[in-house]
């Protein structure tokens, strides 16, 4: 992808840098924003990175992930650090409403946007963009715009351990549909960085607890139901599943995916319990687009294998939603 040489001349002098991403970050996102926040500090700019939320606790292998602000843990410092800032990144994200509160602020802000992103239909309100639907994740942009600016950076293993993690994350470790020949491509250069690829794979794959594994098979012996007729499953969990196992939602993570082992699914849809909504991502595969159910009927959208909405409703009745959602296809 050609970058916009706005961005290149404007990242060419040192600058005051604040890089986000959205809310409950997972591996491509915080692998991203990492290596964006590594990158950016070694050319001499004085960066912050900042979360919306909180993330999973088997993230915290992230090589400077500890370097990252909390925005509700840390409000006053994120926000003083805003007052002079000269440039807001938005990593993994599109719209700044999926960046929860911080996103509110940072809307009202005159500030220059960058969004560096692969997700469809994008707000117009950010400033630059280093965006295509043609990456499979935001690890692979983020990789662009570095190798646009000074590739002799992608051979430092802390960089490039972040952006593999990324792709990994967001590619299911190389099996999704938007993986293509530039994705190996990228990792093929990212391993000439001398990075331990088997390590990071278990670091991003094998990385259960005890109670987590539990947890995973009570959702798929317990929570699991198979709709035949639309070669569809799903799985709810209410926030008494997580009281009884002691997890919480960041514990949910890829658990989408799980039914899509079974053979004869096409359709794979998680549900879990928030306080005052239900959460929704949705699988697919082939050709169905659960993109167009998730904006249809959960106001959310996303890739066509990959997406997500919201029901502001209980959960036995989001579930009456999603399977009168079904029956229309």
């Amino acid at each position: 992808m050609i970058i916009d040489p706005r961005i290149i001349d404007f990242l060419s002098t040192k600058h005051k840098i604040l890089i986000t991403t959205h809310v409950r970050p997972d591996g491509d996102a915080i692998g991203s924003s990492l290596a964006l926040m590594h990158f950016l500090r070694k050319k001499g700019h004085y960066v912050m990175l900042t979360f919306p939320s909180i993330f999973a606790d088997y993230h915290k292998w992230f090589p400077g992930v500890e370097d990252a602000l909390i925005y509700p843990h840390k409000k006053g410092s994120v926000e003083t650090f805003l007052k002079n800032t000269d440039l807001i990144i938005a990593v993994d994200f599109n719209d700044l409403k999926r960046n929860a509160d911080l996103g509110k602020y940072l809307a009202e802000l005159e500030i220059p946007k960058l969004m560096i992103d692969h997700h469809p239909e994008p707000d117009t309100s950010f400033t630059y963009e280093v965006w295509s639907t043609k990456y499979c994740a935001a690890g692979e942009a983020v990789f662009d715009l570095i190798n646009a600016i000074d590739e002799t950076s992608l051979m430092d293993q802390t960089i490039c351990t972040c952006l593999y993690a990324a792709i990994i994350s967001d590619s299911g470790s190389f099996r999704y549909p938007s993986v293509t020949k530039r994705t190996f491509e990228i990792a093929s250069k990212l391993l000439e960085s001398g990075i331990e690829h088997s390590l990071i794979q278990r670091e991003v794959y094998d990385n259960f607890s005890e109670k987590r594994l539990r947890f995973w098979g009570h959702c798929v012996t317990e929570k699991m139901e198979f709709i035949e007729e639309h070669k569809a499953a799903f799985i709810s969990v209410s926030k008494e599943d997580f009281e009884k196992f002691k997890t919480k939602a960041s514990d949910t993570e890829n658990l989408v995916n799980f039914p899509m082992n079974i053979k004869d699914v096409i359709i794979s849809v998680l549900l879990v319990e928030h306080d005052g909504f239900i959460k929704l991502s949705f699988r697919s595969k082939d050709e169905f687009p659960v993109n167009e159910l998730a904006k249809k009927y959960f106001n959310g959208g996303g890739h066509l294998n990959a997406a997500g909405g919201e029901s502001k409703s209980d959960m036995a009745t989001a579930i009456q939603e999603l399977r009168d959602g079904l029956k229309t296809l």
